[in-house]
C-alpha cells in the first residue's frame, strides 16, 4: 500500500518531498485534518521516513507536571517536565469536558539542552470549567506522562466608596476583586440614555465594543486578586446627566450584549447636579464688627467658591475652598472694618460646576472681567475708569454672563448693610419692688459680641452718701441670632428688696464703640 501510495504522488505534492523543515512540522502537528487535505497528509507522512537522518528519536521517559492545581478560566496554567535521552520535542494533548473530550493537541514545546520542556496554556474565556488532564507524548507518542488540573470560573466584584449618591464634579472610587483575569475592564451604563448602551467610564463619547479594549477602561489586579480605580467625573462633566448609573468590571472586554458565561460584577449609583447655597451671618452688620458668609458647595472635593462683592463705589473677589464636608466660610471681618462705608452691598457666590473651572473671572492682572463665553477669555468689562466703579452696574453685567446658555457655573445671591453700631433696649415699663423680668434689645451688633449692663439709681451716687447703700444690677451679656436681620441681648433682673425709686439702664459695647441708655421705675 505504501509503496503504491509513493508510485501515485500527485503533482502538487512533489515540491514537498524534499522540504526537510515542513515534514518535520507536519508529523508534529495537531492531528485534525479535513476530507480535502488527508490523502495529501498520509502521501507526505509515508514520504517522511525516507531520509532516516530526520527520524525523530524518542525520549525514555518524559514527565509533567503542573504551576497550580486549580487555574482560574481565562489565565491559564504552565505545564513543565523533563525528556530523558532523547527527542527534540514533546507533544502535549489536553482531555476534558466539552470539545477536549477526545483530547486536542494544544503544543509541541521544544525540549532544552538540559532535557527540560515548558508550555504555558492559556486558551482564553471560552473553555468550559472542569478536570482536564495533560498528558505529554515523546514525539513519536511512544511513551508519555499525565498530570490532572481542575479548571475554575472565576470571579469579579466592584464596589464604590462613599454613600451611592455623588455630584457632578467629586471623584468616585471603585474598588473590588477578581480571581478571574489579570486586568479587569470597565464601563458605564445609564442616565438619560434611552438604548442599553455601555460607555467607556473615562471618554463617555466612546461606546463599546466588544473584544476591542481600547474602547473600555483597563485595570490592572494587583498580587493580593484587588482592583481600584478612581472616575473623576470633572473630566466628563459636560457628557454627564444626572440619573441613576451602572458601573461594570468585567474579566474581559466584553460588551453588555456579550456577558453570558462572563464573570463580572455591577454597582449601581445616583449621579446629581452640583448646587451652591450661602448665607451672611447678619443681613445688617454694624460697620467694623464681624461678618461671614457661610454656605454649601456640593460637586468636588475641596470645591472651589468666587466670592463677589458689590457696592456703590466697591468691588472685591475672593476664592476660597470648601472643606471636605463642603461647606465653606468666608470672613469678611477686615474688609467690613477697613474698607466698607456705610451703605448696601451686594454678593454673588459662584460656583464652578461640572468642568470645576469659573468660566466668568477675572483676568489675572485684575483688569478685567472675563467669560468663556462665546469664546474663551472674551471680555465682559473693564476696571480702567477714572471714575469711580458702580458696583450694582457691574454686579448685573457679571450676573448676564452667569446666565449666558454657554456658561455651567451655578450661583447664588445675598444682600447685606453696613450701618453705625446701635444697641435699642425694649420698653421696660413700671415696676414693683421684688418683680423679676427681662430687658431685651434688638442690635447690629455681631452674634457673641459681649455688651456690659448696667442698672442703677439715678444719682446713685449722693444716695450712697446720703442713705448709706446702693441698689441695681450689673453684668456682661453676649449678642444671640435674632430675626429681621437684626440680633439681640437679654438681661434678667431681680428687684427683691430694691428701693422705689428711678433707675438708668445702660448697655455699653465692648467690642465696638457703642453705647444706649433708658430708664424705668421701681414704684410703691
Amino acid at each position: 500500500m505504501v509503496d503504491e501510495e509513493k508510485k501515485e504522488i500527485p503533482e502538487k505534492i512533489k515540491k514537498f518531498i524534499t522540504n526537510k523543515k515542513l515534514l518535520n512540522i507536519l508529523k508534529s502537528g495537531k492531528n485534525r485534518f479535513d476530507n480535502d487535505n488527508v490523502d495529501d497528509y498520509v502521501c507526505l507522512s509515508n514520504i517522511a521516513p525516507q531520509d532516516t537522518s530526520d527520524i525523530e528519536k524518542p525520549c525514555e521517559r518524559v514527565t509533567i507536571e503542573a504551576d497550580k492545581d486549580v487555574f482560574i478560566v481565562g489565565r491559564g496554567v504552565t505545564l513543565s517536565g523533563f525528556c530523558i535521552k532523547g527527542g527534540t520535542f514533546v507533544r502535549l494533548v489536553a482531555f476534558g469536558p466539552g470539545e477536549y473530550a477526545e483530547g486536542i493537541e494544544i503544543a509541541a514545546p521544544k525540549v532544552t539542552p538540559t532535557n527540560i520542556w515548558k508550555y504555558h496554556w492559556e486558551p482564553g474565556y471560552s473553555i468550559p470549567p472542569g478536570m482536564y488532564t495533560f498528558t505529554v507524548f515523546d514525539s513519536n507518542k511512544q511513551i508519555s506522562d499525565n498530570v490532572i488540573v481542575k479548571a475554575e470560573k472565576g470571579a469579579v466584584t466592584i464596589v464604590v466608596s462613599g454613600y451611592l449618591s455623588y455630584y457632578i464634579g467629586e471623584k468616585i472610587k471603585f474598588q473590588g476583586t477578581s480571581t478571574a483575569s489579570e486586568s479587569v475592564y470597565l464601563f458605564i451604563w445609564g442616565g438619560t440614555n434611552a438604548e442599553k448602551i455601555g460607555r467607556k467610564i473615562d471618554q463617555l463619547s466612546i461606546v463599546t465594543k466588544n473584544n476591542e479594549p481600547s474602547t473600555f477602561v483597563k485595570v490592572n489586579i494587583r498580587s493580593d486578586n484587588t482592583w481600584s480605580y478612581d472616575w473623576d467625573t470633572s473630566l466628563v462633566g459636560t457628557q454627564l446627566d444626572i440619573g441613576t448609573y451602572t458601573a461594570y468590571a468585567i474579566e474581559g472586554p466584553f460588551t453588555l450584549d456579550n456577558l453570558f458565561n462572563k464573570a463580572f460584577g455591577t454597582v449601581s449609583f445616583i449621579i446629581k447636579r452640583p448646587f451652591i447655597s450661602a448665607t451672611s451671618s447678619q443681613s445688617v452688620v454694624a460697620k467694623g464688627d464681624r461678618l461671614y458668609i457661610t454656605g454649601t458647595a456640593e460637586g468636588g472635593e475641596y470645591q472651589k467658591i468666587q466670592v463677589w462683592i458689590f457696592g456703590e463705589t466697591f468691588f472685591h473677589v475672593d476664592i476660597v475652598r470648601a472643606f471636605p464636608d463642603a461647606s465653606f466660610k468666608v470672613d469678611l471681618t477686615r474688609i467690613v472694618k477697613e474698607k466698607l462705608a456705610y451703605g448696601q452691598y451686594f454678593v454673588i457666590v459662584q460656583h464652578p460646576m461640572m468642568n470645576n473651572e469659573f468660566d466668568v473671572y477675572l483676568d489675572t492682572q485684575k483688569e478685567n472681567v472675563l467669560s468663556n463665553s462665546p469664546n474663551k477669555g472674551t471680555r465682559i468689562f473693564s476696571l480702567q475708569k477714572s471714575e469711580p466703579i458702580h458696583g450694582f452696574d457691574l454686579a448685573k453685567k457679571i450676573l448676564a454672563a452667569l446666565n449666558d446658555q454657554g456658561i455651567d457655573d451655578t450661583y447664588t445671591t445675598l444682600q447685606f448693610l453696613v450701618e453705625t453700631p446701635v444697641i435699642v433696649i425694649g420698653k421696660i415699663g413700671d415696676k414693683y419692688p421684688g418683680d423679676k423680668f427681662t430687658i431685651t434689645t434688638t442690635t447690629n451688633l455681631a452674634v457673641d459680641d459681649e455688651v456690659l449692663c448696667k442698672i442703677f439709681q439715678q444719682g446713685y451716687i449722693e444716695k450712697i452718701n446720703k442713705f448709706g447703700d446702693f441698689y441695681g444690677a450689673t453684668g456682661v451679656v453676649k449678642v444671640v441670632k435674632g430675626n429681621s436681620g437684626l440680633n439681640s441681648l437679654s438681661f434678667d433682673v431681680d428687684t427683691t428688696n430694691w428701693r422705689p425709686d428711678k433707675y438708668v439702664v445702660t448697655f455699653t459695647g465692648m467690642v465696638l464703640d457703642v453705647i444706649s441708655e433708658t430708664t424705668f421705675n421701681i414704684i410703691s
